[in-house]
């Protein structure tokens, strides 16, 4: 019986290999799928690249035409003025007073002669300064003589351009001036006779000009480096005295040795080059002096053939990266767009193979979903309709009781005014009856703009604001809590500084404000003795405040942080609505201000209104 029940186990064991090879193929299956997404991942990626590259390169191109020509008309007009004065020295050295004074350096009237020959040249030519200096490197005579800062009698043999000159025949250097502190082009010539040296001609040009419509070209980053790598000329002036690379010792000590750039410091630029494309073009990165970013600049560059500097212009390249960045996104998502294709539709494949077995299933799950949505419907249209209803009946509450709380204090007023009224009539005092009759009537009119202006208030509308005078309307509202603040034996104090200011705002919504702020007070300081409320007004830069401080209880620290909540009081049940504050803040808000309220040191509360100040007209304050 043991023996028969071996072959059992046995036949497990030789079931198992024949699922091996199922296994092996769906594992095979995987593989080959993830590969085949990873192929298509690395393909996206390459082409995604591939397009950024190609747009970088056409931008890249554009731009760089586009520079050739500016940099081809700047270096043109740059080697125009270089070249524009050469010709005085030349003119100097052949005028015979020149030349007297080359050989009698001591005579004073040919020194006098010299200068004005020097002045009126100059003036003609309009360089900066035109002046001769002997064998020595002396100036002996100059254009501007008769200036504080006059070159004549000053020793400048430690100048390059003299000395090249002097050595060569010509001398060319742009420097900062030892006497003047102004920088500019020299250009010095030697004065033969004979064959031998007796002195050289120079003359000084601002090349300023040249800077102001590189700094007012859109996009236009120019400068110009002279052979020591020292930037000369630049759109942005705090590039200029810097350098491209750090100067070897030999350089600084021979700049120093001829002052070229006295008192600058020639520090390099936090350029970096960061790929060549061909001669005299590559892409460099500057740092930005109040950012983190560095910026990436298309620098090209020029040659001048006559003085050896380089004319740099330099390129924005924001908008390349903005293109290649819009190339690669479209890129991106044509190309997945057509790799979600290719999975749609195998996907749709398979999907149709289980639709047959699941269409009826579905159609009954469509037909039940059907049913619940149409449901569903049904209650969400019974309860937006519910809840439409209740925001009407929600709006039209507060309304109304805004309307309660703002027409409370008018009516108290005419009540008091009705009774005087009836009492003056009684005795016969006809001419104050008839004024308080007519306050009535302004009253109510002021009424009626409340409940209108309540209406557009709850409606969020734009008010129409205009200079207010704000002494008129203090005095209006201090005349409807009048009555209050006499039963309640309290003392209003009104101090307007100036008294003409203005305010903008609406003068009936601003009295609202006012009548909420004053009714308050009256409410915090009660009936206790010695009941004080005080009005100010005041300016504080372009703004208006009126602040109504009084000496009663405080605002509780609970209540503090929630002001201008609506419905939260302080008072008794039936003493009020807490809408006071909320609307006021509403207003104030409104007519561009704001409304602040806190408690004081000395006891008591403050609130602060502040608006924008309307100008006063003249003899005004301001």
């Amino acid at each position: 019986m043991r023996v028969d029940r071996g072959p059992g186990p046995m036949s497990a064991v030789v079931a198992r290999p024949a699922r091996i090879p199922s296994a092996l193929r769906r594992a095979r299956g995987r593989l080959h799928l993830y590969a085949f997404y990873a192929l298509v991942l690395v393909l996206l990626v390459t082409a995604i690249a591939a397009a950024g590259r190609w747009a970088e390169l056409d931008q890249l191109t554009a731009i760089r035409e586009r520079a050739e020509a500016r940099l081809d008309l700047q270096t043109a007009m740059l080697e125009q003025e270089l070249a524009r004065y050469h010709y005085l020295p030349a003119a100097v050295g052949l005028n015979p007073i020149v030349r007297q004074l080359l050989a009698q350096p001591g005579r004073a009237d040919l020194r006098d002669a010299g200068n004005r020959f020097l002045q009126a040249l100059n003036q003609a030519a309009g360089a900066s300064e035109l002046y001769v200096l002997d064998a020595g490197g002396r100036v002996l005579a100059a254009s501007n003589w008769n200036q504080p800062l006059s070159f004549v009698g000053i020793d400048l043999a430690y100048r390059s351009y003299f000395q090249d000159a002097v050595r060569t025949g010509v001398g060319r250097l742009y420097g900062i001036g030892t006497t003047s502190g102004e920088p500019g082009y020299y250009y010095a010539q030697a004065i033969l006779d004979a064959g031998q040296t007796i002195g050289v001609a120079a003359v000084k040009v601002s090349l300023d000009r040249l800077e102001s419509p590189w700094a007012q070209g859109p996009g236009l980053l120019a400068m110009v480096v002279d052979g020591d790598g020292v930037v000369i000329l630049a759109s942005q002036p705090a590039w200029k005295y810097h350098t491209l690379v750090p100067l070897s010792l030999e350089t600084v000590q021979r700049i120093q040795t001829t002052r070229q750039f006295e008192r600058a410091s020639l520090t390099p630029l936090d350029m970096h080059r960061e790929r060549d494309l061909d001669a005299g073009t590559r892409i460099v990165s500057l740092g930005e002096e109040t950012g983190r970013r560095r910026r990436e600049l298309l620098l090209q560059e020029r040659t001048l053939a006559t003085s050896g500097w380089r004319m740099i212009l330099l390129s924005e390249l924001d908008d390349v990266t903005l293109v290649v960045r819009s190339v690669q996104a479209v890129a991106g998502l044509g190309l997945g767009s057509l790799l979600l294709l290719g999975l749609y539709l195998r996907q749709r494949r398979r999907s149709r193979r289980l639709e047959l077995a699941a269409k009826t299933a579905l159609e009954r799950a469509n037909l039940e979903l059907e049913h619940k949505v149409a449901e569903r419907t049904q209650d969400l249209l019974a309860a937006q309709d519910k809840l439409v209803h209740a925001g009407k009946l929600a709006a039209l509450g507060q309304m109304a009781a805004g309307i309660t709380h703002e027409l409370n204090q008018p009516l108290a007023a005419l009540r008091t005014l009705s009774d005087n009224a009836k009492i003056l009539l009684q005795r016969q005092r006809i001419g104050e009856a008839e004024g308080n009759l007519d306050l009535i009537g302004q009253i109510v009119e002021r009424m009626g703009r409340i409940t209108t202006q309540l209406k557009v208030f709850a409606r969020k509308p734009v008010g129409v604001t205009g200079p207010v005078p704000l002494r008129p309307v203090i005095e209006h509202a201090l005349v409807l809590v009048a009555d209050r603040a006499r039963s309640q034996e309290v003392a209003i104090g009104v101090q307007i500084v100036p008294p003409e200011v203005q305010a903008v705002a609406d003068g009936v919504r601003l009295e609202q404000v006012l009548v909420n702020l004053l009714s308050n007070a009256l409410d915090a300081v009660g009936s206790h003795d010695g009941g004080r409320i005080e009005v100010k007004v005041g300016r504080r830069d372009d703004r208006v405040t009126i602040a109504v401080a009084d000496n009663g209880h405080g605002i509780p620290p609970e209540i503090l942080p929630r002001l201008g909540e609506p419905f939260l009081t302080t008072k008794d049940p039936g003493a009020g609505l807490g809408l006071g504050l909320a609307i006021s803040d509403g207003i104030v808000r409104e007519l561009g201000g704001s409304l602040r309220g806190r408690n004081l040191a000395a006891g008591g509360a403050e609130f602060l209104v502040e608006l924008p100040m309307a100008l006063m007209t003249e003899g005004g304050d301001g």
